[in-house]
């Protein structure tokens, strides 16, 4: 029921979108990961449109080394959860 009534009042507000926005997020490390990762960004978008329409989709990529090697895999997730996180202008705490 509540999902009914704020799909009414979007059409009401302005600035309120009629579709709901999903984000996802590309790392790559700099250098030719990075320059490659960052031309397919409109590609990705797009395929997403077509394949999961009902969203807007918003792309967005970030070049960072951040660990430096050798490093474990569990190091190198935190370390990109925490990166997007502060693109995405949320605060997370360690």
């Amino acid at each position: 029921m509540r999902g009914e009534q704020d799909s009414d009042l979007r059409g009401e507000l302005p600035g309120i979108s009629q579709e709901p926005e999903l984000a996802v997020g590309l790392l790559a490390s700099p250098g030719p990961a990075s320059e490659l990762t960052e031309s397919l960004v409109p590609e990705i978008a797009d395929r997403l449109a077509v394949q999961l329409p009902g969203v807007r989709w918003k792309v967005e990529f970030v070049s960072d080394r951040l660990v430096e090697p050798p490093t474990d895999l569990s190091a190198l997730i935190s370390a990109g959860a925490r990166c997007f996180l502060t693109v995405a202008g949320i605060s997370w705490c360690a």
